[in-house]
């Protein structure tokens, strides 16, 4: 597997729900379905834990696999890897913290290897791409799914495309 550096890209948004009742929804098996505003399907492989696996599919048809690598109830955090086949596109880590008995903020923290994702251009191409275009897509995704989980936590309803 190619070493590529990492970016690290924050999505954060306060929510007004307990902590507790925004964990619950995080941690839930197939919770993309509910909350994600660009997953067509998320399809559960294996669920326990730090052992769980599943597969978003995103509208333009693009498959990846989530693999879970740490869960933590107590701090209410979990970190994942992204991948398609043997290439990691991204690590990520999501935390739920408490700020006050009805709110709390739901943290995305994705590092994302852009020299894989654009692993199709050439090398010298791919820092132009990443700054330009890759990397402020990224960001609006990430700001859009802490955003879908907002919507989902506070109204209890489906978040559409």
């Amino acid at each position: 597997m190619e070493k590529s550096e990492y970016t690290p890209l924050l999505g954060q948004i306060e929510v007004a729900c307990s902590a507790e009742e925004l964990w619950a929804i995080i941690s839930r098996p197939e919770n993309l379905n509910e909350c994600h505003p660009f997953c067509a399907q998320n399809t559960l492989m294996q669920w326990g834990d730090e052992h769980s696996k599943d597969i978003i599919e995103y509208y333009n048809g693009l498959k990846l696999e989530r693999d879970f690598m740490t869960w933590d109830e107590a701090n209410k955090s979990y970190s994942l890897e992204i991948k398609r086949k043997k290439w990691l596109y991204a690590k990520v880590f999501w935390k739920v913290d408490s700020i006050e008995e009805d709110k709390a903020r739901l943290s995305i923290n994705i590092h994302s290897f852009p020299n894989i994702a654009l692993g199709r251009y050439h090398k010298l191409l791919r820092p132009f791409l990443a700054k330009l275009y890759f990397l402020p897509k990224m960001k609006h995704y990430v700001n859009a799914v802490v955003q879908g989980f907002k919507y989902h936590a506070e109204t209890a309803k489906v978040v559409k495309k």
